[in-house]
């Protein structure tokens, strides 16, 4: 099993509720709801990087997650000012002063200064490095 699949085992499409359930320390994971191929591609074309195919299906299948406290950024398939919040992979990129280059993407934060990596450039086996205070390029996955 994929590691990005073992992610969103159990995982429920994001409704107004859900936020109180999470909060409350509930054991799940929320998602933002399945991406169209058409959004993907518009995230791909605007960082100028082509994802993995691994990446890809999360994105068409879950668009973004939020599990144990643990966030994996995506693209969400609609706007929308209720929590819980999505990780958004175009903004975090684009935002991030630390990446090793341009073909990587912004996957997660570990709230202490550590940001996660997904490498773009590797065809067939999916790369994720750790950057950050402590951490230099640590490939984690």
């Amino acid at each position: 099993m994929s590691t990005l699949k073992k992610l969103a085992e159990n995982a429920v499409v994001v409704e107004k509720d859900c936020f109180n359930e999470y909060a409350k320390g509930a054991r799940s994971a929320y998602i933002a709801g399945p991406v169209s191929n058409s959004l993907i591609e518009a995230a791909e074309s605007e960082l100028g990087v082509t994802f993995p195919g691994e990446y890809r299906s999360f994105l068409s299948r879950y668009g973004a997650m939020v599990a144990e406290g643990f966030e994996l950024s995506g693209i969400t398939p609609h706007e929308t000012d209720e929590p819980p919040f999505f990780l958004d992979v175009v903004a975090a990129t684009k935002a991030a002063d630390q990446l090793p280059g341009e073909a990587y993407v912004v996957l997660s934060y570990d709230g202490m200064g550590v940001t996660f990596m997904l490498d773009t450039t590797g065809a067939g086996q999916i790369k994720i490095i750790a950057r950050g205070p402590g951490v230099e390029d640590l490939e984690v996955a």
